[in-house]
């Protein structure tokens, strides 16, 4: 995937440049709502996840979730590296990439799928991240133990 970013206009710059980011994609995740792609960065030696969603119905395109987790530097949240507008859809959708670290062993929904089991102790320490990360998301920090 190539994805060009038009640079914001500022005084004395050529509006013609655009960033591409060259990835190429090694597989399609087929599970979910929306398109899941694992791209390999060759430039940076790593593989990224990229999550396509269709922002047309928003009112002014901005992901409030994104934008929310963009902010937060917690290692219970996924960070979200970028985002890229994913152009050839049809009208009036406005498809974007949101591009995140890929985790080889994938999320815990991956690994119950993967017919992976878990036991008591793993089970009660994987609930008690998935809470952590939530309350820093959701503004209230440490308060969850």
């Amino acid at each position: 995937m190539s994805v060009a970013i038009p640079l914001p206009s500022a005084e004395g710059f050529d509006q013609g440049h655009r960033l591409t980011f060259d990835f190429e994609c090694l597989r399609s995740i087929p599970e979910g709502i929306n398109e899941v792609r694992v791209w390999r960065s060759e430039l940076l030696g790593c593989d990224l996840v990229g999550k396509r969603m269709d922002i047309s119905f928003l009112e002014d395109d901005v992901l409030p979730e994104a934008r929310t987790l963009m902010s937060i530097d917690h290692r219970n949240v996924v960070p979200i590296r970028t985002a890229a507008i994913v152009s050839g859809y049809p009208s009036p959708m406005r498809v974007i990439e949101i591009i995140t670290p890929y985790y080889p062993r994938g999320s815990i929904t991956d690994a119950l799928l993967r017919g992976e089991h878990f036991r008591c102790r793993e089970a009660v320490a994987i609930v008690q991240a998935t809470l952590r990360g939530l309350a820093e998301v959701h503004g209230i920090g440490g308060q969850i133990r």
